[in-house]
């Protein structure tokens, strides 16, 4: 009999709370996992509260500014807890349990791709707020939620892999084939990649500096800086492969896989933790947590004020 195997692939900061999105398959069989939402208090020791139970492939995870929360399914479902007026999911046999009261969840699927006719793969999701969100899709494809409907608005060069903005009119996405667009509230347009880029390099992850410009970074090893009127690379290290950034303060760490975890600091990219395989980071009030490519229910909390253990690894 195969292993039952839980790991968290998703982090969210929320009102001193932490809610993870866990995804559980049969050990082989990652690809089929179900995911459902779990929360703790945010202490180091301390247990978890079921807060959404699902059979569907929940494989992304977003905090809305209102406090609200979203998550997308590779069978082209959408979940979210604010306050939204949906059509009923079109996947037969979709089921969950909501077991926090106060959350109430609203689930639909979105609308057919224009040209192929199916339902889209959904990947990563993100929005300035409960009506205004993006949610990337396979081969490139974006749908926008506008507040009233779900609508196919673009398609990238490549895979979207993050999105991140200031605010309706200054949204980016990053991703596969030099992805770097900018989405100024009516229409999406492609921003230049700096000289030291080439054509199938892919972006992993973005964020919103200190200074309100865009950072991404890249499989290539490379951080990029600046606005939809032009970008600059901030430091590149070939012996690196980048897959999501985060700002603690005015410090911008990002994680690099294998090599753990990096900050950019002086002109370059200097280890800060290479103890385990970083892949995603979200930041939270004052600290970071990292999703680590185990297949294990664990996350790693990086607090830099803690007087004797800034670095701790939360297992359960």
């Amino acid at each position: 009999m195969s292993e039952r195997i839980s790991e968290i692939v998703a982090i969210i900061p929320r009102d001193g709370a932490l809610y993870l999105l866990f995804v559980d398959y049969e050990e082989g069989d990652g690809g089929n996992g179900v995911g459902h939402i779990q929360r703790t208090d945010g202490e180091r020791h301390t247990v978890l509260e079921a807060v959404l139970s699902t059979n569907d492939i929940l494989r992304a995870f977003w905090g809305s500014p209102t406090g609200a929360l979203w998550a997308s399914s590779e069978d082209g479902n959408v979940w979210t807890s604010a306050s939204v007026r949906w059509p009923e999911p079109r996947q037969d046999g979709l089921d969950s349990v909501a077991h926090d009261p106060t959350l109430r969840w609203t689930v639909t699927t979105l609308p057919d791709l224009r040209e192929e006719g199916y339902a889209p793969t959904l990947g990563p999701l993100w929005g300035t707020g409960d009506a205004d969100v993006f949610v990337a899709v396979h081969r490139g494809h974006i749908y926008q939620w506008n507040g009233e409907e779900w609508r196919q608005t673009f398609t990238a060069p490549g895979e979207v892999r993050a999105f991140a903005g200031t605010g309706p009119h200054d949204v980016y996405a990053v991703g596969e084939n030099a992805t770097l667009l900018h989405y100024d509230g009516n229409a999406w347009s492609t921003m230049e990649n700096p000289a030291g880029g080439t054509a199938d390099e892919t972006f992993t992850g973005c964020c919103i500096g200190p200074d309100g410009a865009l950072l991404a970074c890249s499989m290539d090893g490379r951080l990029l800086h600046g606005t939809a009127g032009g970008l600059i690379a901030l430091a590149h290290d070939d012996d690196l492969q980048l897959y999501d950034v985060a700002t603690l303060d005015d410090r911008v760490i990002l994680t690099a896989g294998r090599n753990g975890v990096v900050e950019f600091r002086n002109q370059a990219l200097v280890s800060l933790r290479d103890t385990f395989h970083a892949l995603k980071v979200t930041a939270g009030k004052d600290k970071l947590y990292f999703v680590d490519a185990t297949s294990e229910p664990v996350y790693i909390e990086y607090d830099p004020a803690h007087p004797t253990m800034p670095w701790a690894r939360i297992s359960f």
